[in-house]
């Protein structure tokens, strides 16, 4: 077994008008690019997509979006994420919505490791 460290930052922004401080929370996490990952449709047909989107490019910051995340992910959908994630200057991910955005944030931050050769 090889040894190495493994150090997965995690901030959690919650409550009433959490999504308005998106964008002051990506730049003090140093992001320029960030790569917002949400589940279904109820994201953007409730505006909550548009106010987090609103919220980074009012801080400067420019965001993909990608939707369709679903509880237990497949590893194709996880590797376009990653795919993304390299191909596109994406400093940082942004989960929207539940855990499981969440978890696939968590494996599309690891990058290489996930994609298959």
């Amino acid at each position: 077994m090889r040894e190495f460290t493994f150090c997965l930052p995690t901030r959690i922004l919650f409550g009433p008008g959490a999504e308005e401080k998106t964008g002051e929370a990506a730049q003090e996490e140093g992001g320029r690019r960030v790569l917002v990952l949400y589940g279904g449709g109820n994201a953007v047909r409730s505006g909550l997509i548009g106010r987090v989107q609103v919220s980074l490019v009012r801080a400067g910051i420019l965001c993909s979006i990608k939707g369709g995340i679903r509880p237990n992910p497949v590893m194709e959908f996880a590797e376009e994420t990653v795919w993304e994630y390299q191909n596109k200057g994406i400093d940082l991910v942004l989960a929207v919505g539940g855990w499981q955005r969440y978890g696939h944030c968590q494996g599309g931050g690891c990058g290489p490791g996930l994609l298959r050769r």
